[in-house]
């Protein structure tokens, strides 16, 4: 499953177990909502029995092929760690960058990424004697004997992907969809019933329909978008529709009901961010983004 399918996947699951925590209020105030949440169960079982034939042996590696990938990324996850901290006190960003990473760097992508990764790796280490002094000879070529190793296995065929294709991929794109058609009526009854009496209800159902890519790493900016009240109410000045746009670019996004504004895949550089809702003075801030890197900031919104 890809990492988006992954998230969706599991903002349906997340969806389901708010309803079923919260089913007896809800459905004595929205008697629409029970039916509804009856078909998403259903769907939801075809998105998982999906999930099973992408994650069978026709993922296009075989069981033996798994094994000796994750041995790859084991193994040079530790002279990452190692060499990592090497390059922070070089203060090389971009060895930080090249190293910082888990084993889930290499096997969250297919055969053919997986080895670039890895041997990218390497070869800084190769390059780059003087900071990785921690980093032996014989460590190099244990890494790159385990690269071998898993890029000499053979893959499934041709046939077991596409076959994957059908019964797995399009099933979950399809249906993923209809899913999320579904909990958006039903977020949309929650939030009319309940946004004036029980806010942090809605805000549980907006937060399980988000979407959260864990293990990628994008340079680009979180912003939570707040008003001035006091800190005691902090919770209730989390703004929505504050418009937040990287001006250089021509980049917008609008904050959730959390206040919350992701722009990612930014390249890195310095840019002006602008911020603005009606009613509120526009505000515009100067950050620098580094690479690999996402900038997280607090903005407080002062009305006009």
């Amino acid at each position: 499953m890809k990492k988006i399918e992954l998230a969706h996947f599991r903002g349906i699951k997340r969806f389901i177990i708010v309803y079923n925590g919260n089913k007896t209020v809800i459905d004595a105030a929205c008697p629409d909502v029970p039916a509804l949440m009856v078909q998403l169960a259903a769907k939801n079982v075809v998105v998982e029995a999906a999930y099973e034939v992408q994650n069978v042996s026709t993922t296009g590696l075989t069981e033996h092929a798994k094994t000796l990938q994750l041995n790859m990324a084991t193994l040079i996850n530790k002279f990452a760690h190692k060499g990592v901290a090497k390059a922070r006190l070089a203060k090389n960003e971009d060895l930080i960058t090249l190293m910082d990473h888990e084993i889930t760097y290499f096997t969250r992508v297919g055969k053919e990424k997986s080895i670039s990764l890895a041997r990218d790796m390497v070869k800084g280490f190769v390059d780059n004697p003087s900071i990785f002094t921690n980093i032996t000879h014989a460590n190099i070529t244990a890494m790159t004997d385990a690269i071998d190793a898993f890029e000499d296995v053979k893959e499934d065929t041709a046939l077991a992907i596409d076959a994957r294709k059908v019964d797995g991929t399009e099933v979950i794109n399809k249906t993923v969809k209809e899913c999320y058609d579904i909990m958006q009526i039903v977020y949309d009854f929650v939030y009319g019933e309940f946004i004036d009496t029980n806010k942090s209800l809605v805000e549980k159902f907006a937060n399980a329909m988000s979407i959260e890519m864990e293990g990628v790493h994008h340079t680009g900016i979180t912003a939570v978008c707040k008003g001035p009240v006091p800190w005691e109410n902090i919770d209730s000045a989390l703004l929505e529709d504050v418009v937040m746009t990287i001006v250089e670019l021509n980049k917008t996004i609008t904050s959730n009901i959390n206040g919350v504004a992701t722009l990612i895949k930014v390249k890195p550089g310095t840019y002006h961010v602008q911020f603005s809702k009606d009613k509120y003075i526009t505000q515009t801030i100067v950050i620098y983004f580094k690479r690999g890197k996402t900038v997280e900031i607090e903005v407080i919104m002062k009305p006009t």
